[in-house]
């Protein structure tokens, strides 16, 4: 009879442990302390996720996609988040001191120092860098190289992390390093380098670009004919193509005008000014001009299977005697229609925003728009028929608001054997003509400025990098035309 109570309190107690045990349990501290980070790239990381985490929120709170945003050089002054600065300060703290830190990791360093606000911290790491330089060239070059991309704001020297362009980190080191690079075609180089942040939209930095210029042309008479082989050369290398020199020399130019001067004269005087300066920049004879530069020769008439978004006869484009743009579009690499402002966060986007704006400034301006059949659009692949391919994207490109004619071909194609199948496009005439002979075909948003005589003024992407570029050559077109 005694037994029953044993019983009953023993099992109590083995239920009850358990249950002790849990009310004593304590979550661990999960909060995270990056300043007790002991690598550089856990820094790197939380700084990279900050800066992610403010740029997805400034879109939410202004749903404005900064790849089709106006460019201004205000946005190279922007101070750094309060949230990024802070980040980087906290996790440096076993970093602070420049005089003791790894020095092999100062091409990581040295950006998370400047976003911090330790610009102090930034340059002592970078002299001793310096210091530890062998008795190289080539080293000492490629340091100089690191640390205008990391000035400049590069994403190649560490996506995710590029700070805002800092002219005046560019200048010291310009005044300290550039000039001490003993090999001339990598202080050319270095020196063309040195002129990111003074021409952006909108505002060119005529004091500092007239100074470089300056350094620049007296280093490039100076080179002598194998040096100048080298830039030809090495521009590929170095990843920077065949328009490496014809940059060089738009800093020479820019400032006094030269080139928009010889187009308000006329395209032949400004073709020939483009070819001289290539040949006395590289040394190659004029006619190579970018490699095969369409500038100067004459636009093929665009033909089309489809024409939408004018008149019953579109006429033959580009039309004669009116500034045309033309403009190539691959649409199966865009999103589709836009419904509402958020659908503009497209890959085309950066192309059809700026174009709108030329569009809006320069109502005399003849645009076409280029494009093909893909055998779908969007998530659209049954029974799609090259018509309905083609409504679909004239509506998307109305979505964007833009209305200028568009020509469509619809493209051949073969599908590859067995089980593969792939649809294998046929480069289509208009593809053929625009490539003026060259091995390469339009690129994608490939864009062509032609002058009232059908003459190829200018080619390059469009996006919001070039729209000041065409807004310029549009307006002294126009005006030029005007004034017959």
């Amino acid at each position: 009879m005694q037994l029953r109570p044993v019983l009953s309190l023993a099992t109590t107690l083995l239920i009850a442990s358990p249950v002790a045990a849990q009310t004593r349990f304590e979550w661990p501290d999960t909060a995270v302390d990056i300043s007790a980070y002991q690598t550089v790239e856990e820094c790197r990381a939380a700084v990279r996720r900050v800066r992610e985490a403010v740029r997805v929120r400034a879109f939410h709170e202004t749903l404005v996609w900064q790849d089709t945003a106006l460019l201004h050089r205000e946005h190279d002054e922007e101070p750094v988040a309060a949230d990024v600065g802070e980040t980087a300060r906290r996790c440096l703290t076993g970093f602070r001191d420049a005089r003791t830190a790894p020095v092999e990791e100062f091409r990581f360093l040295v950006p998370l120092y400047l976003l911090a606000g330790w610009d102090d911290q930034a340059r002592i790491l970078a002299d001793r860098r310096f210091e530890g330089v062998a008795d190289s060239t080539q080293e000492y070059a490629a340091v100089v190289d690191t640390l205008l991309d990391i000035y400049r704001g590069s994403a190649a020297q560490d996506p995710g992390l590029g700070i805002n362009t800092r002219v005046d980190l560019i200048d010291d080191l310009t005044v300290r390093r550039v000039a001490a690079i003993p090999d001339r075609v990598r202080r050319l180089f270095a020196l063309w380098k040195t002129t990111s942040g003074s021409i952006t939209e909108g505002r060119v930095d005529t004091a500092r670009i007239e100074r470089i210029a300056s350094r620049i042309v007296a280093l490039v008479d100076s080179l002598d004919e194998d040096e100048r082989r080298r830039v030809w050369e090495e521009a590929s290398l170095l990843g920077m193509g065949e328009e490496q020199s014809e940059r060089i020399g738009n800093v020479v130019q820019y400032s006094t005008q030269t080139f928009m001067d010889s187009l308000a004269s006329s395209t032949e005087e400004y073709v020939r000014a483009r070819r001289n300066l290539w040949a006395r920049t590289t040394g190659q004879p004029p006619e190579t001009y970018q490699g095969g530069s369409p500038i100067g020769e004459k636009a093929p008439e665009i033909i089309a299977d489809y024409w939408l978004g004018c008149e019953e006869n579109c006429g033959p484009r580009p039309v004669p005697g009116r500034v045309n743009l033309i403009v190539f579009l691959g649409r199966n690499h865009c999103t589709g229609v836009a419904n509402s402002e958020v659908d503009l966060v497209d890959r085309c986007a950066r192309v059809l925003v700026p174009l709108r704006r030329l569009m809006a400034r320069f109502p005399a301006l003849e645009v076409t728009i280029i494009s093909n059949t893909d055998g779908y659009f969007g998530y659209l692949k049954e029974d799609i028929t090259p018509e309905e391919e083609a409504r679909l994207t004239r509506e998307w490109l109305d979505s964007f608001g833009i209305d200028a004619p568009l020509a469509v071909v619809n493209t051949e194609s073969w599908r590859i054997s067995e089980h593969d199948r792939r649809r294998v496009p046929v480069p289509d005439a208009n593809v053929e003509n625009y490539s003026f002979g060259r091995t390469t075909a339009p690129e994608m948003y490939g864009t062509y400025l032609v002058d009232g005589d059908g003459i190829v003024v200018h080619e390059r992407q469009a996006n919001r990098h070039s729209e000041v570029e065409y807004a310029r050559m549009i307006e002294v077109l126009l005006e030029r035309d005007a004034g017959r």
